[in-house]
């Protein structure tokens, strides 16, 4: 049941009688063309979940979501990535995080997780407070435009500031796309509460970024960056979109919202 529960959990979920793609991967981006060593793939163990499928070619890990390094032992990422369907947290050891390499079939390097921790607000029926911590049980060895950790402030991201979102995604525009394995970007711009309400009941917690129609985050990036370009900052974390590349603006956790709670999770 708990397995079955968990797979149900990254599928759809249904918001205001919408259906809501979360666990999202980016549609309609391109290979990325230059280093972003903040960015890791967050994985589960596929022979635990009996899901070979989910396998790269040389291991039995699998990508599951993405994350951003913020120092030597801690990685942002979305709550929903961490949870089940009923909101109770997934074993830390069925995870690991890989680093490193722009290719899921690269030289990366692998950590394995002490502690990882959810926002006690966040719930599965709403998505609100849509963000997680994971701790590696040992440092991450940072090198230089490989592994690095990025930037993230209590200063509000100001409206149409140009943000680039990475991901290993499906591509074309749907669920049954393929599954790169090259990691892909995609430059969005960020919007106004007022623009995003129009297609979402969006809060505090949330930012939109939008590109066009046919581009946005689809199926398995949930918990990846979104960057800001000019200034190197975390602006988001990838939490849900309508449909992948539907026309409607994606919806990320607002990284400075959670600026104090982040603190206090590295002060304990």
């Amino acid at each position: 049941m708990f397995l079955k529960l968990f797979f149900l959990h990254i599928a759809v979920l249904v918001l205001n009688g919408q259906n809501v793609v979360i666990n999202s991967r980016i549609s309609g981006g391109q290979p990325a063309t230059k280093p972003y060593p903040y960015q890791v793939s967050l994985q589960v163990n596929a022979t635990v979940y009996g899901r070979k499928d989910m396998a790269n070619t040389f291991n039995d890990w699998g990508h599951w979501c993405g994350g951003s390094i913020i120092t030597n032992r801690v990685v942002v990422t979305a709550a929903h990535c961490l949870t089940d369907s009923d909101d109770l947290p997934i074993p830390q050891e069925f995870y690991s995080v890989f680093v490193g390499s722009l290719s899921l079939n690269g030289n990366g390097l692998r950590y394995f997780l002490s502690n990882n921790r959810t926002h006690p607000k966040y719930t599965a029926k709403d998505q609100n407070y849509d963000i997680g911590i994971i701790t590696a049980a040992t440092e991450i060895t940072f090198i230089p435009k490989r592994v690095e950790p990025i930037a993230y402030t209590n200063v509000e991201t100001s409206i149409g500031t140009d943000c680039v979102v990475t991901g290993w995604g499906k591509m074309g525009g749907n669920a049954d796309g393929e599954d790169p394995i090259h990691l892909q970007e995609l430059h969005q711009r960020t919007l106004s509460d007022s623009e995003c309400q129009f297609n979402w009941d969006v809060t505090q917690t949330d930012i939109c970024a939008f590109s066009r129609i046919e581009q946005g985050f689809c199926n398995g990036d949930s918990g990846g960056p979104l960057v800001d370009v000019r200034k190197q900052i975390l602006v988001g974390i990838v939490s849900r979109s309508r449909k992948c590349g539907f026309g409607t603006p994606d919806i990320y956790v607002r990284v400075s919202f959670f600026y104090s709670w982040i603190q206090d999770y590295l002060k304990d």
